[in-house]
């Protein structure tokens, strides 16, 4: 089955499309707009990825439902009630965001002050009035190539560690350096993981995890215009990080940022806070970057986010 691209104008030529905001999507996916970017995936992709696995090894993306604790922006801490009878146990979860460990923001998460959620949709207020929820992504799940950009690894070796206390930009330049240093190509359909070493620097310092908690400072891409040209022109599918937003934050505009320019203009669905250290362990000792990645975001019709449910395999 031979792979065929999605036919779509370039960037440069979204700036331009009559009847549209420039550099938006919106008239692009004429099938299933809800699934925006997704819509580069193909089978062909799919089996693609499948036979690129060679060792078996699965790798959970997923940090615990519990972290990061203390909890980041509005958020607050997840609690587990557990409880039991004489012949069974049960439990549920209480104050549970479904955005406040690794997830996916759904095409709906955002709303630009001007141009409102993606498709032009006006504000969104209720799951049921929400045509592009979690529930659009969750119905054929997210599988495709995965592949992993270190980006920690590439600045350690270029003298310049992340201050994860920070608002250190990663220009594209730095993306682009990255790719080639490993060696990978990015390819039409890619799920594309950047790597950052956030969740590691969490874990391991806990006079950072009280003062990210009481004043967000986070290093993350800078440049929005230059990162959506790039995304959309490559063919990016999803875009995830191991950072809480992807981005620098506090976010470099109010009315231009990166979430507006690819959720809201593009369609592209953003996973944040995965855990890819032991994934990058791994990709970093037979130098092979990509795998078969997939994801199954819970099937909440309207929801807004869903815990990341991604697995990476070898």
């Amino acid at each position: 089955m031979k792979a065929q691209k999605f036919p779509r104008p370039s960037y440069r030529e979204l700036l331009a499309l009559p009847g549209q905001p420039p550099g938006t999507s919106w008239g692009v996916f004429r099938s299933q707009p809800e699934r925006g970017t997704l819509n580069f995936i193909n089978p062909a992709m799919v089996l693609r990825a499948a036979q690129s696995v060679q060792r078996g090894e699965v790798y959970p993306l997923n940090w615990e439902l519990t972290q990061p604790h203390p909890s980041l922006f509005h958020r607050r801490p997840c609690k587990h009630v557990f409880f039991h009878d004489a012949v069974s146990t049960d439990d549920y979860l209480d104050q549970f965001y479904l955005q406040g460990s690794s997830h996916w923001d759904a095409l709906c998460h955002v709303h630009h002050p001007e141009r409102g959620h993606y498709l032009g949709l006006k504000k969104i207020v209720s799951p049921g009035a929400n045509p592009i929820g979690i529930d659009q992504l969750a119905k054929l799940g997210i599988a495709g190539r995965g592949v992993l950009v270190d980006l920690e690894r590439h600045l350690q070796r270029q003298g310049r560690a992340l201050r994860p206390l920070s608002r250190d930009p990663i220009r594209l330049e730095d993306l682009q350096a990255a790719l080639a240093d490993q060696g990978a190509i990015l390819e039409e359909g890619d799920i594309l993981l950047l790597r950052t070493g956030w969740i590691g620097c969490y874990r391991a310092d806990a006079a950072f995890r009280r003062e990210v908690a009481r004043e967000p400072r986070i290093p993350g891409l800078s440049g929005v215009a230059a990162f959506a040209e790039f995304l959309w022109n490559a063919g990016v599918a999803a875009l995830g990080c191991d950072n809480p937003t992807v981005e620098v934050y506090p976010f470099e505009s109010d009315t231009d940022n990166l979430h507006f320019r690819l959720v809201v203009n593009l369609g592209m669905p953003l996973a944040e806070m995965l855990d890819l250290d032991r994934l990058a362990e791994a990709c970093h000792g037979d130098r092979r970057y990509h795998f078969l990645f997939a994801a199954a975001p819970l099937n909440l019709p309207g929801g807004a986010g869903s815990p990341a449910n991604a697995l990476a395999i070898r």
